[in-house]
């Protein structure tokens, strides 16, 4: 670019400095230089125009990653925190389930072992007394537990009602199967009970 400034400062003082007049052919010859000159400008302009636009996008690019990160971060330490809480409270009702579970167990073995058949004779009052014994305290242990088995049963019907019902109605949970289990057979326990004292008055 310098060369060629140089190249028609050189043409102009020759020119200028010679005794002959400017020719048309010299005239000619500068403008060509000039438009090689302002065409080599020209080139040199949009390799800059280039080079800015890509180092605009650079730091276009890079600004939005560091934004992304900052927000990507932030949401996923928030949820962390929020999946770490409910965790915990996760598993604090999985040890309050297990824990009324196995007091179910327990007691439903006391009841199924109640049968009025095998006591003694001679004594029968004092069997029927340890059998209305095993009855009340499991009474007692599933009034004590009702709130959670409703809040479960609550629970298990919404998780039921948006699935097949009939897939559903043969995956009972446990807990469901032992609620039955008491309904069904504490009324024919204290039914057997009466009878046997109203037999023991006769």
């Amino acid at each position: 670019m310098k060369s060629s400034s140089r190249d028609n400062d050189d043409l102009i003082y020759r020119s200028s400095g010679s005794s002959h007049t400017v020719t048309p052919e010299d005239l000619n010859l500068q403008i060509e230089q000039a438009q090689r000159s302002l065409m080599e400008h020209e080139r040199q302009l949009d390799d800059i125009n280039r080079q800015k636009i890509f180092l605009e996008d650079i730091k276009r690019k890079q600004i939005q990653l560091d934004e992304g990160l900052r927000v990507v971060s932030e949401n996923l330490n928030r949820g962390l925190v929020v999946l770490e809480g409910q965790e915990h409270q996760m598993r604090k009702e999985i040890e309050q389930v297990q824990f009324v579970r196995h007091a179910f167990e327990e007691q439903i073995q006391l009841v199924r072992q109640i049968n009025p058949h095998q006591w003694n004779s001679k004594n029968p009052s004092e069997e029927l007394t340890r059998a209305l014994a095993i009855l009340d305290q499991a009474r007692l242990i599933y009034e004590q537990s009702r709130s959670k088995i409703d809040a479960l049963r609550s629970l298990h019907d919404d998780s039921s009602n948006q699935g097949d019902s009939s897939s559903d109605s043969s995956r009972g949970s446990f807990m469901d199967k032992v609620i039955t289990g008491f309904a069904f057979s504490l009324p024919l326990l204290i039914a057997m009970g009466l009878l046997i004292l109203i037999l023991l008055i006769k």
